[in-house]
C-alpha cells in the first residue's frame, strides 16, 4: 500500500514494529509518523522540542517503545514514545553533539547512539550507551563511527569502530570487549538475529558476512552483490537474510 501524502522533505526512515503491526515514518524533517499496517490508519505525529531532522529510528525489541534520534541547529537529542506516539522519556545532547545511529537494547531500558561533532575534537565523538529514563550514560565506546546494532536478547551492543570501519560486540556495561570482527573489511552495517546468536555485516567490498558475536569468528561469507553493502537484515526466524547495496540491489540469501 502506498501513503496519502508524501512525507516533509522525501521518505528516508523507515522502521517496522517487530510484530509488523506499526510502521515508523521519517522525512528530512518535520513529525515521525506511526502508521497502523493493517488498518492503513496513521496512529500518531511524533515531534519534539529536541529537535526537528529525525535522524534515526529504533524499535526496542519487545516492539513496545520506538526511540526516535532528532537534530537541530545547534545539537539534539533522542524522544521515546509508546505504540501510541505518546513520550515515554528524553534525553537531550549537548549543543555541539548530533546524534546519527541509534539501537534500542533488549529490556527497553537502554539505547546505543553514535554521536557527531563539527568540533575538531575526537574525545566529543562515539557511541553513548544511554539510560533514557534517566539520561545516566551507560558506557562510552570511543572508537565508534558508524552503524550500531543492540543484541535482541542480550546486554551487549555491536559498533563499526575507527575510521578503518573494522566492528566490534561491546556489552552495555563497563566490562571489557567481547568480540572484533576484522576480516581487512571496511564495514558499513550491522545487524543481530533475533535468537542473538549470529551477527550479519555488510562492507564496503560489497561482501556479506555472518559471524559468531562470542568469538568474533566468520561463519560465512556470502558473495554476489558488485557495490558496497550499506544494510543487512535478518528475519524474524533467522533463515533468511537481506543486504541492500549502494546501486540499490537487494538480495535475500
Amino acid at each position: 500500500w502506498t501513503l496519502g501524502e508524501p512525507m516533509p522533505g522525501g521518505l528516508e526512515r523507515i522502521a517496522l514494529s517487530p510484530d509488523g503491526a506499526l510502521l515508523a515514518l521519517s522525512g528530512d524533517q518535520g513529525p515521525v509518523e506511526l502508521w497502523d499496517v493493517a488498518d492503513r490508519r496513521r496512529v500518531a505525529s511524533i515531534s519534539t522540542d529536541l529537535g526537528e531532522f529525525p535522524t534515526a529510528l529504533s524499535w526496542n525489541p519487545e516492539g513496545d517503545l520506538l526511540a526516535v534520534a532528532v537534530a537541530r541547529g545547534g545539537g539534539g537529542g533522542l524522544v521515546v514514545v509508546d505504540r501510541e506516539g505518546v513520550e515515554q522519556g528524553a534525553v537531550p545532547f549537548d549543543d555541539d553533539l548530533f546524534p546519527s545511529w541509534l539501537a534500542f537494547g533488549a529490556g527497553g531500558s537502554w539505547v546505543a547512539v553514535n554521536l557527531d561533532t563539527p568540533r575538531d575534537d575526537a574525545s566529543r565523538r562515539g557511541v553513548r550507551v544511554i539510560n533514557w529514563r534517566t539520561g545516566e550514560v551507560r558506557r562510552t565506546i570511543d572508537e565508534g563511527t558508524g552503524a550500531v546494532a543492540a543484541d535482541p536478547v542480550g546486554d551487549r551492543v555491536a559498533v563499526v569502530a575507527d575510521v578503518s570501519g573494522s566492528a566490534g560486540v561491546w556489552p552495555a556495561g563497563d566490562e571489557p570487549v567481547v568480540a572484533r570482527l576484522s576480516r581487512n573489511e571496511q564495514f558499513l552495517g550491522l545487524a543481530w538475529s533475533a535468537d542473538g546468536r549470529r551477527l550479519a555485516t555488510g562492507g564496503a567490498s560489497g561482501t556479506v558476512r555472518v559471524w559468531d558475536p562470542d568469538t568474533g569468528v566468520p561463519v560465512a561469507a556470502l558473495r554476489g552483490h558488485d557495490a558496497a553493502v550499506l544494510s543487512v537484515a535478518f528475519s524474524q526466524d533467522g533463515r533468511r537474510l537481506a543486504s541492500l547495496d549502494v546501486d540499490g540491489v537487494v538480495r535475500v540469501w
